[in-house]
Order: C-alpha cells, then sequence, then structure tokens
C-alpha cells in the first residue's frame, strides 16, 4: 500500500469526481479531502505501490479546471522498480474471462502510457510532459510480464480456428495476423475469429478494445503501442483517440445522442461493462 497528497484542487471538485480520477491509476483502498477557503486537499491509499506511482505522474495535471499538485511520502517515480519481463512463452493458453473478471489484466500492471491515453480519452487534460515521462519510465522498466503474458493469451483466443477444417492462416495468433488483417485480406472471416477468442463478458476496457482491432485499419498500430515501450508522445494521442472512438460507438449503441460533445467520464475498467 503507498498514499498520495494531492493539493490545489478546485472547491468545486466533489469527492466521487476525485476518486474516479485517480482510479485510472490503480485500486483507491481509502480517500478522506480537506477544504479551506480556496481549494480542496485529497488523501488518497491505493493497494499497491505502482499506483502511487503512476499517480505522480499527474503533478501539474488538470482535474476540473484546476492544476494540482501530487505529492508522496511512501514512493516515487525514480525508484520505481523494474517489473518482471521474462518472454511470454508461446504456448501460453488463452484467456477464459468469467462475470467476475479474475482474469482482467489490472490497471497496475498495465504500461503507464496505456493507462495516459486512458485518462485523454475520458476526456481529461493531461500534458504533453507527463506523457513523455510515462514513455520514459515504460521504456526504462518494460512492459511488465503480467500484462504481456494478458496480451498473449488474446492473442491466441483471437487466433483460434472458426472451426475444424479452418485454414492454416485462420489458426494464426493475433500478433501474426495483425498486419495481414490491416490490410483487408481477412475481412469478416474475422468476425467469427473474434467472437470465438476470448468472452465478451470480460469487464476490462482493454480485452474487448484489443479484440475490436482486429477488423480496424489501426491493428498493427494498435498491438504495437501496448507490446513495444518504446513510444512517441504522439502515438499516445493517437491511441486515446482510437479509444474516444470506441467509447463514443459503445455510448451511441447503448441509447446515447450520436451528436454529443461529450461523454461523462467514467472511472478506469467500468466504461466497456455494458457491452458485456
Amino acid at each position: 500500500m503507498a498514499s498520495i497528497v494531492v493539493t490545489k484542487i478546485a472547491t468545486g471538485t466533489t469527492d466521487e469526481q476525485i476518486v474516479k480520477f485517480f482510479s485510472f491509476c490503480g485500486k483507491v483502498k481509502s480517500s478522506s479531502f480537506e477544504q479551506d477557503q480556496t481549494h480542496r486537499t485529497a488523501y488518497i491509499e491505493f493497494e499497491r505501490e505502482s499506483a502511487a506511482r503512476t499517480a505522480l505522474l499527474l503533478n501539474g495535471g488538470n482535474l476540473e479546471g484546476s492544476l494540482i499538485e501530487v505529492s508522496s511520502n511512501d514512493v516515487s517515480n525514480a525508484a520505481s522498480p523494474p517489473p518482471a519481463s521474462a518472454p511470454v512463452p508461446a504456448s501460453a493458453s488463452p484467456a477464459h474471462h468469467d462475470n467476475d473478471g479474475d482474469n482482467n489484466v489490472d490497471q497496475e500492471d498495465k504500461p503507464r502510457t496505456a493507462i495516459l491515453a486512458q485518462y485523454l480519452a475520458h476526456g481529461y487534460h493531461i500534458g504533453d510532459e507527463a506523457i513523455q515521462k510515462a514513455i520514459d519510465l515504460d521504456t526504462k522498466h518494460g512492459i511488465s510480464s503480467k500484462f504481456m503474458t494478458y496480451v498473449t493469451q488474446l492473442d491466441a483466443g483471437a487466433g483460434k480456428r472458426v472451426a475444424s477444417g479452418g485454414s492454416a492462416e485462420e489458426q494464426k495468433p493475433l500478433s501474426s495476423q495483425l498486419y495481414q488483417t490491416a490490410q483487408g485480406l481477412f475481412g469478416k472471416a474475422k468476425d467469427s475469429d473474434t467472437s470465438k477468442g476470448i468472452s465478451e463478458k470480460s469487464t476490462s476496457w482493454f480485452g474487448p478494445y484489443y479484440q475490436k482491432a482486429l477488423n480496424s485499419p489501426y491493428a498493427t498500430k494498435v498491438h504495437n503501442f501496448y507490446t513495444n515501450a518504446q513510444k512517441q508522445v504522439l502515438d499516445v494521442h493517437e491511441e486515446a483517440l482510437r479509444i474516444a472512438a470506441q467509447k463514443k460507438d459503445t455510448f451511441v449503441n447503448n441509447g446515447g445522442d450520436a451528436n454529443a460533445t461529450s461523454i461523462a467520464k467514467a472511472p478506469a475498467d467500468t466504461d466497456e461493462k455494458k457491452t458485456a
């Protein structure tokens, strides 16, 4: 466990808005708040230290119109230990997500650049300096082996053959198919592959989003974004735009107004639940 202190929060910002904002970094265990005549102060305790380190990237960020300051007496990004980064076995078995979502990858195990892309996709303002720091940390420490295993499992599930007698191409994992898929060589045939691979009951935003990349012209970029620690700031902004586009599609498919200029911000890992 590790805690952060957030100061200079606008007085009109609610407790719920503050907790939602920091839930993208990881699971919040507890929170408390103070307020004076000009600003609010929040004390956030996370279940895992890595979440607090990610939260430090938000120092100087914009929360509901106010530039906040984030600090911690428990951790610092400079002291962040490198995650385990052992190669993922090619034979990793496909994940099967149940209603409880026990197999979903935790926020804390995602690349920091992926988390900041989520922030941007939900309409939060994150400066390029913070994004560059996230890139530097991902590059220095690599992508966690747990996250890479999760990606490999999604790859394997999405690449399972549709039915007996399927071609060798249809049995390739996603990582081998992405370039060809992006060129439109599989087309609608992969729709069935995707539905057979990983359960749509996953409550994580990443699982359904990653699967939809199969039939997207951005498939190769999406795969590279989540498996390659070396990125540019523009890559994070582009990924945020893709997540936001899917988020809006989901919103419209659930009866929302297609002309809406913004979609309500949601805490991490909840924005895909309605699609299950």
